[in-house]
C-alpha cells in the first residue's frame, strides 16, 4: 500500500489486518471491537484520512476568504466547513472519528468474525470510531436511538471532549499554559449551547435557512455585520468577539480551530521530514500561509 492512503479507513477494511473480538448489540447501540494485527498499517490509513481532512479545511478556508460585495453569508457557511474539516483532522490524529460504514465494510467485518455471527448482523451507517494503542483494539459504535442533529452534533460532541482533555493537560503546568487554558475555556463556553447541543452547527443553520445574523445583503443589519465578518475571515481574527452566538462569534471561534489544525499539521510535517505530511506541506504550501 502507498504510504499516503487515498480512501477512508472504513473503505480499506479489506486491506486492514484484524480479527473481530466482539459484536454486542443492545437497545441503544451496536458496538464492534476489532483486534488490529498490523497497527503500522492502521496508523498509515488513519494518517492518510486525517491529512485529507486538513487539506479540505485549508482549501475551504481559502474559498471562504473570497469576498462577495455587501454579502458574507456563503463566506460564513464555507468558513464553518473549514472549521468542521479541521475538527475532523484534529480528532483523527488522536485516533477518534465519526465515520460512515458502507455495506461492503459491514460484510468484511462479518466475514472476519469466523462465522460467529449471522449474516447481515452488522448494519451500515454512522459510527463513532476510536482506537486504543495499548490494546490495539479499534472500536466502532453505532447509536441505534438517534439523537437530534446527526453527524454534525456528534462531531462537535467529540470536539468538546477533546477540548476538555486539552484543558486538563494545560492545567498540569498553569504557569506556562495559562493563556492557552483561558482560550480553551472561552472556546468551550461558546461551543456548548446546552446538553449535547452546540452553537457552531446551529448558527450555520440559522444563516443557511433562517437568514439570521446579518450576513445576507438583504438583512436589516447587514451593513453593520458583513464588513466585520469579511475582515475577521481574511485576517484570521480570533480575539473578538468571544462568546456571542452570532455569525461573528462563529467566525471568531472557527478561526481558532482552523489555525490550531494548521499549526498541528505544520509542526508534524517539520518534525517528521520523511513522512507524507512533509510532502503535502510542500505541495500545498500556498494554502498553509
Amino acid at each position: 500500500m502507498k504510504r499516503n492512503s487515498h480512501g477512508r479507513l472504513v473503505e480499506k477494511l479489506n486491506d486492514l489486518e484484524f480479527v473481530v473480538r466482539s459484536i454486542v448489540k443492545t437497545d441503544k447501540a451496536l458496538t464492534i471491537e476489532l483486534q488490529i494485527l498490523d497497527d503500522a498499517l492502521l496508523h498509515r490509513l488513519l494518517a492518510g484520512e486525517a491529512n485529507k481532512f486538513l487539506l479540505a479545511s485549508r482549501l475551504t478556508y481559502n474559498r471562504s476568504a473570497q469576498e462577495q460585495i455587501a454579502n458574507a453569508s456563503w463566506q460564513a457557511v464555507e468558513h464553518y466547513y473549514a472549521a468542521y474539516y479541521a475538527v475532523h483532522y484534529l480528532l483523527r490524529v488522536t485516533g477518534v472519528s465519526v465515520t460512515n460504514l458502507d455495506d461492503g465494510g459491514a460484510r468484511i467485518i462479518e466475514s472476519s468474525s469466523l462465522g460467529l455471527i449471522a449474516p447481515n448482523s452488522v448494519s451500515s451507517g454512522l459510527y463513532l470510531m476510536s482506537y486504543d494503542k495499548g490494546s490495539k483494539i479499534l472500536t466502532l459504535r453505532k447509536e441505534l436511538k438517534k439523537a437530534g442533529g446527526g453527524s454534525h452534533q456528534q462531531l462537535w460532541n467529540l470536539w468538546e471532549k477533546l477540548v476538555e482533555k486539552l484543558d486538563a493537560a494545560t492545567n498540569q503546568d498553569p504557569v506556562e499554559y495559562t493563556g492557552i487554558s483561558v482560550a480553551l475555556a472561552v472556546h468551550k463556553s461558546f461551543l456548548v449551547k446546552s446538553t449535547a447541543k452546540y452553537n457552531p452547527p446551529d448558527i450555520r443553520g440559522e444563516i443557511n435557512y433562517q437568514f439570521k445574523g446579518g450576513s445576507w445583503k438583504f438583512e436589516e443589519n447587514a451593513k453593520n455585520v458583513v464588513g466585520r465578518l469579511q475582515r475577521a475571515i481574511s485576517t484570521m481574527q480570533v480575539s473578538a468577539p468571544t462568546n456571542t452566538a452570532t455569525p461573528e462569534g462563529l467566525v471568531s471561534h472557527n478561526n481558532f480551530i482552523i489555525e490550531f489544525a494548521k499549526l498541528v499539521f505544520v509542526h508534524s510535517s517539520k518534525n517528521y521530514p520523511s513522512g507524507i505530511g512533509h510532502s503535502l506541506a510542500n505541495q500545498y504550501a500556498d494554502y498553509l500561509t
